[in-house]
C-alpha cells in the first residue's frame, strides 16, 4: 500500500501540499494469469435428497467466489477478460459483428480451424483464425482447452450456453467449439480438444469432424511449477499451491471435509479445487497419467473430485479424468474418485487509498465510499491528516470513489486531493466536484494523481468522485 500524506507549513500562511510514499511489499505474487471462477453460487448437500443448502462451511465451489468472472465489451467484436487478460472473439466466427452476433455460425474441421495443413482435409492450409483481423487486431489463434474452458459458465445448467450471454450472445449448442490438438503421445492420433457449452464438458473428437470456432488473442497459459520441498507445489502462473499427494479415494463429501481440515506447509486455508482449477493442473502432452509426474510423482490415471457441483442435475459433480485430462459432470456424489487439495489463487491485496484537504487542512473523519458496480459499497472515514484505505477492492471491475465534504465556508477554501491504486499514482483519471447533487466542476488528475478546485459555491455542502480504472 501506498499512502499519501500532507504536511502544512504555516510561514507566511502559505499551504504547501507535500506527498510522501510509504511502499510496502505485497505478500502476493502478481500471478500472470488470475484464474477465474466458476460462476457457481449455490450449494447442495451430499447425501440424498441433495437439497439446496447455505454455502457457508460447506467447502464446496458456490462458498467460495474468487476472481469473480469479469468482461469487458471493447465495443469492437472483442471482448476482454478482466482476469485472465486475454481478448476473445465475441462472436463465432461466421456470425455477424453486431450486438447479438446474428447470421451464421460457420463450422470447420479442426486442421482448418487451427490453420494445420493436411493433404485431404486442409491442402491449401486454411487458418481461421490466424486469418482474422478483428479489433485492429492480427495475431489471432484457437485457444487451448485451459484458455477455452475459463470462459464457461458452470451456473448454468444443460442445455446451456454455459457461457455469459451478454458478452458472447448466440453461442452455438449443435457442435462443439475447438481447441488444442492432442499430443503425439496420446493414443487418439489425429484427434482434437473442443468444449461443448451445452453443458462445459471437455473432450476429444476427430479432427476431421466440423466444430464451431471461438478464437483469442494473447499469451498463451500452461501451468508452471515449482516443488516447494514441504509436500507442496505452486503453479507460478496461477498462484495456485497443490497438495503434491494424495489421500486415495473418497466420497465428493468426505473429499470437502478433507480439504477443509487440511494441514499442510503450515497452512490451514487447503479446499477441494473447483472445476476449473483442476483442469488448470492436466498436462496435455502427457497421458496415463495426464500431469507431469516430475512434481506429482504418485498422481493417478483416474477421476479426482472438484468441489462444483453439476448444475441442473445436485447429485453429481465435476471432476478430472487424469487419465486424458477430460473433464465431465456426471461423477456421483456418493462415488469415489481421488482427492488433491489446493489453497490460494486470490489476486494480490488491492489497495485504493487517498488523501484530501480544505485550505490546506486534513480534511478529517468524513466518509468516504469505494463503489463497485454489482458489489456492496465499502465505506470508511478519512484520519486525522485527512486519508482513506480500502484494501479489498475487487479485481476486474472499475470503481469510483466518493469523498462527502462538509458545507463549505466564505471565502471557498481550495480543495486538493491525491489518489492512489495499489501503490501508483492515479494519473488522468477524472474527478467530479459536486454540490447539491449538481455537477460544478470537472478536472483530470495530474502525473502524480493530484487534483485542486478552486472555485466551489460557498454554503453548500460537497461531494467529490474520484473515477478509477478497472482493478487489475
Amino acid at each position: 500500500m501506498c499512502k499519501r500524506c500532507y504536511s502544512i507549513l504555516p510561514s507566511g500562511l502559505a499551504v504547501a501540499l507535500l506527498l510522501c510514499l510509504v511502499m510496502v511489499s505485497l505478500s502476493d505474487h502478481a500471478y500472470a494469469f488470475e484464474f477465474p471462477d466458476t460462476g457457481q453460487t449455490k450449494c447442495y448437500s451430499d447425501v440424498s435428497p441433495y437439497d439446496e443448502i447455505p454455502c457457508e462451511g460447506t467447502g464446496q465451489d458456490g462458498e467460495y467466489d474468487i476472481n469473480p468472472m469479469s468482461y469487458t465489451d471493447n465495443g469492437n467484436g472483442t471482448v476482454t477478460d478482466n482476469n485472465t487478460g486475454l481478448m476473445w472473439q465475441k462472436c463465432s466466427t461466421g456470425q455477424n459483428n453486431d450486438d447479438t452476433c446474428s447470421g451464421t455460425a460457420l463450422d470447420y474441421n479442426w486442421y482448418r480451424a487451427s490453420g494445420t495443413y493436411h493433404a485431404w482435409y486442409n491442402p491449401d492450409s486454411q487458418d481461421v483464425c490466424g486469418s482474422l483481423n478483428l479489433g485492429g487486431s492480427s495475431d489471432w489463434r484457437l485457444p487451448s482447452k485451459k484458455e477455452l474452458i475459463t470462459i464457461v459458465d458452470y451456473a448454468v445448467p444443460y442445455p446451456g450456453p454455459t457461457i455469459r450471454t451478454a458478452y458472447f450472445p448466440n453461442t452455438k449448442l449443435s457442435h462443439q467449439y475447438w481447441s488444442s490438438p492432442n499430443d503425439a503421445n496420446h493414443p487418439y492420433i489425429g484427434f482434437a480438444w473442443y468444449v461443448n457449452f451445452t453443458n462445459g464438458y471437455v473432450n476429444f473428437d476427430s479432427g476431421v469432424f466440423a466444430n464451431y470456432v471461438r478464437c483469442v488473442r494473447g499469451g498463451q497459459f500452461s501451468p508452471s511449477f515449482t516443488d516447494n520441498g514441504n509436500g507442496t507445489v505452486t503453479d507460478n502462473k496461477t498462484g495456485l499451491v497443490w497438495q503434491q499427494g494424495d489421500p486415495g479415494t473418497r466420497t465428493w463429501g468426505s473429499a470437502l471435509s478433507y480439504c477443509e481440515g487440511f494441514d499442510l506447509g503450515n497452512k490451514t486455508d487447503w479446499r477441494l479445487p473447483n472445476v476449473k482449477e483442476l483442469e488448470s493442473i492436466t498436462d496435455d502432452t502427457k497421458y496415463n497419467p495426464a500431469i507431469d509426474t516430475n512434481y506429482f510423482p504418485n498422481a493417478h490415471a483416474s477421476g479426482y473430485w472438484s468441489s462444483t457441483t453439476s448444475a441442473g442435475y445436485p447429485p453429481n459433480t465435476w471432476y478430472v479424468d487424469f487419465d486424458d485430462g477430460a473433464v465431465y459432470g456426471y461423477g456421483s456424489k456418493g462415488g469415489n474418485f481421488y482427492v488433491r487439495c489446493v489453497r490460494g489463487g486470490q489476486p494480490p491485496v488491492v489497495d485504493v487509498t487517498g488523501c484530501i484537504d480544505l485550505g490546506g487542512s486534513p480534511l478529517v473523519n468524513k466518509k468516504v465510499i469505494l463503489k463497485q458496480t454489482g458489489e456492496v459499497n465499502q465505506t470508511t472515514t478519512t484520519d486525522s491528516g485527512g486519508c482513506y484505505v480500502f484494501l479489498n477492492a475487487i479485481s476486474g471491475k472499475a470503481f469510483s470513489v466518493q469523498v462527502n465534504g462538509p458545507v463549505l465556508s466564505s471565502p471557498v477554501p481550495v480543495i486538493n486531493g491525491c489518489a492512489e491504486l495499489q501503490g501508483s499514482a492515479m494519473s488522468d483519471r477524472k474527478v467530479l466536484l459536486k454540490q447539491d447533487n449538481e455537477l460544478n466542476k470537472s478536472k483530470k488528475t495530474d502525473i502524480e494523481g493530484c487534483y485542486s478546485f478552486s472555485n466551489a459555491v460557498p454554503d453548500k455542502k460537497f461531494k467529490l468522485l474520484i473515477k478509477g480504472p478497472v482493478v487489475p
